[in-house]
């Protein structure tokens, strides 16, 4: 688990390009969810970011965990899946409109 919220966290480094950020956001937020869907408790996931992952990229992760726990749990495979691309999109979407002014 450490190892994937270890990806989120690089996939928000500050050396993306402006343009790939909302896109390397989502899939961090897609780590995040996936992990979350695992059943690792938030609490971990937290203590994991604050390990591996300074600054505001630390603060986005966080912000990031706290919103994966407000989704329940899925069952099964099929249904994890949905939750989790569900997630990446919302993410993408809430950074375009940050970023740009648009959707």
């Amino acid at each position: 688990m450490k190892h994937l919220i270890l990806i989120a966290a690089l996939a928000l480094s500050a050396t993306a390009q402006a343009e790939d950020y909302c896109m390397e956001l989502s899939g961090g937020a897609r780590a995040v969810m996936y992990v979350r869907q695992t059943g690792l408790d938030a609490k971990t996931q937290h203590l994991i970011v604050d390990q591996t992952t300074y600054g505001q990229d630390a603060q986005i992760l966080h912000i990031i965990i706290n919103d994966a726990y407000t989704y329940p749990l899925a069952t099964g495979k099929e249904q994890k899946e949905k939750v989790i691309q569900s997630f990446d999109v919302h993410w993408l979407l809430k950074c375009m409109k940050a970023r740009n002014g648009f959707y």
